[in-house]
Formats: C-alpha cells, sequence, structure tokens
C-alpha cells in the first residue's frame, strides 16, 4: 500500500474486529504489505474452489458470498464497508469455500499469505495479536452459524411433524 494511505486505511483498520486494538508498529507493518484493489460492479473477487492466498477487507462498496448450489447459487452474506473476507485462507491451504462477486464498484485492501508470514518474520507479537483476533472473528461466525442451524433444524422439525 502507498505509505501516503497509511494514516487513513489505518484508522479504517482499527474499526474492523480483525484489526481492533492493533498497536501503531504493527498496524504499520501490516499497511506495509497490504495492496488496494478496485473492482466494477459485478466482478468476482475471489472464485469458489480457488486457491485462496488472501484476506480481503471492504474499503467501499458492497459485496455478495455466494456457493454453488445445484439451482444455480445461495447467497450466504452480503457485505459492506468493513467487513473482511478470506481469511481462512491465511489460516488453512484449502480452496476457496465460497465465491465474492461486488454488487457495485468496490476498493478492497488486501493481504496475502506471503505479507502475513512477513509479519510474522517482522513481528511475532503483532503477528500472534492478528492471529487472535482472526480466530475470535472465525469463532464469532462459527457460532453464527451454528444458530443459524439451529434454527433450521428446529423449522425443519416442525414441519415434518404430523398434523394434530
Amino acid at each position: 500500500m502507498d505509505a501516503s494511505l497509511f494514516d487513513d486505511a489505518g484508522r479504517f483498520l482499527l474499526e474492523i474486529p480483525v484489526f481492533g486494538g492493533m498497536e501503531p508498529g504493527p498496524l504499520r507493518r501490516v499497511l506495509e504489505q497490504m495492496d488496494v484493489r478496485r473492482y466494477p460492479s459485478g466482478a468476482a473477487v475471489c472464485a469458489e474452489g480457488e486457491p485462496g492466498r488472501e484476506l480481503f477487507i471492504l474499503r467501499e462498496g458492497e459485496a455478495e458470498v455466494r456457493k454453488r448450489t445445484d439451482e444455480g447459487h445461495a447467497v450466504l452474506a452480503r457485505l459492506g464497508v468493513g467487513d473482511c473476507f478470506g481469511e481462512m485462507s491465511l489460516i488453512d491451504v484449502q480452496p476457496r469455500s465460497a465465491a465474492v462477486v461486488t454488487l457495485v464498484p468496490a476498493t478492497l485492501y488486501v493481504l496475502s499469505n506471503a505479507g502475513f508470514y512477513a509479519l510474522y518474520r517482522q513481528d511475532l507479537a503483532g503477528y500472534a495479536f492478528l492471529v487472535q483476533n482472526l480466530c475470535r472473528e472465525l469463532s464469532r461466525r462459527l457460532r453464527k452459524t451454528s444458530a443459524t442451524l439451529a434454527e433450521f433444524e428446529l423449522q425443519r422439525r416442525r414441519s415434518d411433524a404430523p398434523a394434530g
């Protein structure tokens, strides 16, 4: 990322749970590793099944997370400014679990797994802090998914119950 963007980008990132509470030194090292990318409306930021190597933070715009189905795709989430996605690719080396498509022109901050590794090499404490925040975010999402699945199962049972 261009150094002229550091102040604005740093303030923005500190408002996001994944980067919230990060000290100035580690935050600056993260910013040094980030790229800024712009996408037009309808652009695929990442595709389901492709190798994942980057975390994305939506700086401007909106996007949808889509999962392939037999009938096309299901929308798993709608993303707005400040939302991040692709964080699993910094933790594991699995293919992307879903696609993300922009709904309007969008600007994204991008941290590659190589940049993530560079933070590990340069600032182990900053790296550990970021990993802990990533784990918290993944945990929040898992809890939300578990609650959604439980509600779905309850509704299924109600609809399968004999009328009486």
